[in-house]
């Protein structure tokens, strides 16, 4: 786990907390993590974040995946709720089930997934760059 904290950083005093899985490792099995997470490497498993998961342009999880927020840049294969966020970004690519709050789209990822908004009915925006979809 790496903290990062001080000068710099908007809140000055705070610590930031994050589990990092680089581009050399791979993994396969459970994690529960109670802070962030960032993967740039492989992982294969279950996953319950509860912060923020950034899967990076390198990362792959294939497993089921649980987060309060999550912004995805590199393959994910298997199911993901999401409680609040769930960013995709132009590089992303989702196969499976998605269930979240808040899911926004950028132009050129790829999803091939039964999406679900678990909450309130979606407001749905767009614009040439992004589709949002907001409850």
């Amino acid at each position: 786990m790496t903290k990062l904290g001080g000068k710099g950083l908007k809140d000055v005093g705070k610590s930031i907390e994050i589990n990092i899985i680089d581009q050399k490792t791979k993994f396969e099995g459970s994690i529960e993590c109670g802070c962030d997470i960032r993967i740039d490497g492989n992982f294969k498993g279950t996953l319950d974040v509860k912060g923020t998961l950034v899967l990076g342009k390198t990362g792959e999880i294939d497993g089921t995946v649980t987060a309060q927020n999550a912004i995805i840049y590199g393959v994910l294969s298997g199911n993901l709720k999401v409680d609040e966020n769930l960013s995709i970004g132009e590089k992303g690519q989702v196969k499976g089930d998605l269930v979240s709050k808040n899911l926004e789209i950028q132009k050129g990822a790829k999803i091939q997934a039964k999406i679900k908004t678990n909450f309130a009915t979606p407001k749905v925006e767009t614009s040439k760059k992004n589709l949002v979809i907001n409850k």
